[in-house]
């Protein structure tokens, strides 16, 4: 699989090599308003609550002053809902939230508070089961990165951060990208911006269909290597990035994004966002740059084979060099710490459970080498070590690497391959241990904006 190390590398090579100033229009109104977020979480949370007790008829909804009370003197808890939907359903919910907060003029920061706010409000009030320590992370970090992302691109889509002049088309696309943002707009117009410069535009897309040459393989512990019928004979994959790490000047004014599906077998459905929250301009020369940065990471992969997810901060050293012949190299190295990590498992299972949940580190590395109109070469390893805090005793430790080759064939449409590996042992106290490896050889079809 492709992994969150390859958005980056993989659409920043498409970008000018040093984008002039442009004008754009700042994305937060002169006076934020900071009582109507408010009202509009709040009102939400309840229309929710009340489609999940009368349409859905579902227990944990039919909520009163008892289940309240009963909450907010209670302990957090660790949730036992299925993967999909603590680890992709509370953060698209928690996308929700910020984007309120971002309509009403906020930033990053202010979204952030705003987010945890309305993830309170329903773990307190909304639910008939306790209070969740893992649901409130997910919603609150995974909620904000994907939040931000859908709003930066949903201005990119309606010309607002660039100045353009757009279709109903493009407007339109912005609404479904965010549709808090389409709402507002819709209801409210654009508000009136100032700010000139800055780095609030998308700089690629990158889109590409895989398919596995031939079969992958997997080889597990106890067993010999056989073809793995589990493999997605064909996935697409939509990898963009947004904005010049090297001149961002905000949070989140740079951020690469992943969206992968695969659904002629055994489904796969891959989210990945990696956000720059700070940086520091370590050196910028003539034929190199090279800054320091924090950054903030959302990963959800989920596949017949693996299922991880991770929400983590990291600080990370990115370097940019030009080369002879017009070539262009790019490093990275992030070490990580993981808030929070899911990784699946076969000795849990409760309720509808079958994950471990705990914190933990890893890293994320990767390099591109590439020419405009030739292709590129690239390389990418991404570690996940997650420390069970429930679920069943031990240690999960994910690798995920790829090794990609590319040639551009005519007006960004080009060909490729690629080797993936997967590799995932679990160390646990009260049962066997587990490992499993699986290869991949894929054939890739790209087109390049």
């Amino acid at each position: 699989m492709t992994t969150l190390a390859s958005i980056l590398f993989g659409c920043i090579a498409l970008a000018p090599e040093r984008p002039g100033d442009t004008a754009v229009h700042e994305d937060t109104l002169a006076k934020p308003a900071y009582v109507f977020p408010l009202v509009q979480i709040v009102g939400a949370n309840a229309f929710i609550g009340a489609f999940n007790n009368h349409v859905r008829r579902q227990p944990y909804a039919d909520i009163d002053g008892g289940t309240i009370w009963r909450n907010l003197s209670h302990e957090w808890v660790w949730d036992d809902n299925n993967f999909e939907v603590n680890q992709i359903g509370h953060p698209v919910q928690g996308g929700m939230y910020y984007s309120f907060a971002r309509a009403n003029g906020h930033g990053y920061l202010a979204g952030l508070a705003y987010t945890t706010l309305g993830s309170l409000q329903w773990e307190y009030f909304m639910e008939t089961e306790p209070p969740a320590f893992n649901d409130l992370v997910t919603t609150r970090m995974g909620g904000t990165m994907l939040g931000e992302a859908s709003w930066r691109l949903a201005l990119a889509l309606s010309g607002e951060s660039t100045g353009e002049s757009v279709g109903w088309l493009r407007r339109l696309g912005a609404g479904l990208v965010n549709p808090v943002f389409g709402a507002d707009r819709l209801l409210n117009g654009s508000p009136s911006r100032t700010r000139q410069g800055g780095s609030s535009r998308l700089m690629g897309l990158h889109i590409t269909n895989s398919r596995v040459l031939g079969k992958g393989w997997t080889s597990s512990k106890g067993n010999a290597d056989r073809p793995s019928s589990q493999v997605p004979l064909a996935s697409t994959s939509l990898r963009l990035v947004h904005g010049d790490p090297f001149e961002a000047k905000k949070p989140m004014d740079h951020f690469s994004m992943i969206l992968g599906a695969s659904i002629l077998r055994d489904p796969v459905a891959n989210v990945s966002v990696r956000g720059q929250l700070w940086k520091l301009d370590i050196f910028d020369a003539d034929h190199s740059r090279h800054i320091l940065e924090l950054t903030q990471n959302y990963d959800f992969l989920n596949s017949s084979i693996y299922r991880i997810s991770a929400n983590s901060l990291g600080v990370e050293w990115m370097s940019d060099w030009k080369l002879p012949a017009k070539w262009r190299l790019w490093g990275r190295i992030q070490p990580v710490f993981i808030a929070l990590g899911a990784a699946s498992t076969e000795y849990y299972l409760n309720v509808e459970r079958d994950y471990n949940l705990g914190m933990g580190a890893g890293w994320k590395t990767g390099f591109v080498l590439r020419r405009p109109g030739f292709g590129m070469v690239a390389a990418f390893s991404d570690r996940y070590w997650i420390h069970t805090q429930s679920g069943a005793p031990g240690d999960e430790l994910v690798d995920i690497h790829s090794v990609e080759l590319e040639k551009e064939l005519y007006k960004g449409l080009g060909i490729g391959v690629s080797y993936n590996v997967y590799d995932r042992f679990g160390h646990y106290l009260n049962h066997p241990n587990s490992s499993i490896i699986n290869q991949e050889f894929r054939g890739n079809l790209t087109f390049t904006l």
